[in-house]
């Protein structure tokens, strides 16, 4: 009778989104140090950018028309959100 052999890839776990399969090779590189995932240096790495607990923030160059249509128009959403508020308060 031939014993059964377990699977190597069963002991890993299986992310389920692609941020959670960087937070894993992340862990795997720090042997699973947290504090060390914060304080990476490893600029070169290819995943640095999107590493646990830090948010990618893509700034673009956007010109002041740009900015004041995109101003207003927040400032639209805001009051119809304070009257549809107001009138379910009615």
């Amino acid at each position: 009778m031939k014993a059964k052999v377990k699977d190597v890839r069963d002991s890993f776990p299986v992310a389920k989104s692609a941020l959670e399969a960087i937070h894993l090779k992340c862990r795997d590189c720090t042997c699973d140090q947290q504090e060390q995932i914060d304080s990476c240096t490893v600029k070169k790495c290819p995943l640095y950018p999107f590493r646990a607990k830090v948010r990618v923030v893509h700034r673009r160059n956007i010109s002041d028309a740009e900015r004041a249509k995109r101003s207003e128009r927040m400032k639209d959403m805001a009051a119809r959100k304070a009257a549809l508020k107001a009138q379910a308060m009615l």
